[in-house]
């Protein structure tokens, strides 16, 4: 499975990245610290699972689900990772194509559950 952890912190992506390797259903990590990058990577090389901070420099994430949206992805599963886990955001972001929200603080745990049942899947 290949992941694409969207985040705008170094520290982040780096600790996702380091988490996700001990994976064993994870066969590729990749980073993009901007909306614009990611926005790129998903018309290039879409990946199977994509970890998506909202709050990049502004709302900017919404600008990656909108623009997988546009782009007809029927993958990748994207899971929002966010420190702004609001009802509104939430709504928001399942209206574009979210298939899981969770926040930051509690829900590392729920990420790599979430990633394994996509696993699952393919």
């Amino acid at each position: 499975m290949d992941i694409l952890i969207v985040d705008d912190s170094r520290a982040t992506r780096e600790s996702l990245v380091a988490l996700l390797r001990e994976q064993p259903e994870v066969n590729s990590v990749r980073e993009a610290a901007s909306a614009a990058q990611a926005i790129t990577i998903l018309g290039q090389a879409p990946p199977d699972v994509v970890v998506l901070d909202l709050q990049m420099n502004g709302p900017q994430g919404f600008r990656v689900l909108e623009a997988a949206k546009r782009m007809g992805l029927r993958a990748p599963v994207v899971i929002v990772f966010t420190s702004y886990a609001t009802g509104r955001y939430r709504l928001r972001a399942e209206q574009l194509g979210a298939d899981f929200f969770f926040d930051k603080a509690s829900g590392v745990r729920n990420l790599l559950g979430a990633i394994g049942g996509a696993s699952a899947v393919q």
